[in-house]
């Protein structure tokens, strides 16, 4: 359903009682419908899936060593070459990616001062 209820001269209170009347009125009927309207379908959807799934071919499964393990995006970042000032230009466009958080370095040096340009968290 669609409804175009600003189009025209219609008050804010018009369209307000609108959808009250929708809710009150309409939307019941279409909820106590909607159990027998989803079982008709797949009644007449069963005979097709189930061709559909005869026809599939099914994929052997897979032995566990023969998924190669992903690591994460930012531990690759982390563990590869990385460049001065601990960056890394591991993304596309050249865009350099700091490994590291400036502000755990501060913290592991014992200094929870903030510095200038450096915010702790």
């Amino acid at each position: 359903m669609i409804f175009v209820q600003q189009a025209g001269r219609n008050t804010h209170a018009d369209i307000i009682a609108s959808l009250e009347l929708f809710a009150a009125e309409v939307m019941p009927v279409l909820k106590a419908d909607q159990a027998a309207r989803d079982a008709r379908r797949q009644a007449e959807l069963a005979l097709h899936i189930g061709a559909a799934l005869k026809r599939k071919t099914w994929m052997r499964p897979l032995a566990p060593d023969a998924v190669p393990p992903i690591p994460a995006y930012g531990c690759s970042v982390v563990a590869g070459e990385g460049t001065p000032n601990g960056l890394s230009a591991r993304r596309g466009g050249g865009i350099n990616i700091p490994s590291e958080d400036p502000s755990e370095r501060v913290r592991a040096a014992g200094d929870d001062q903030p510095r200038r340009g450096i915010r702790t968290v």
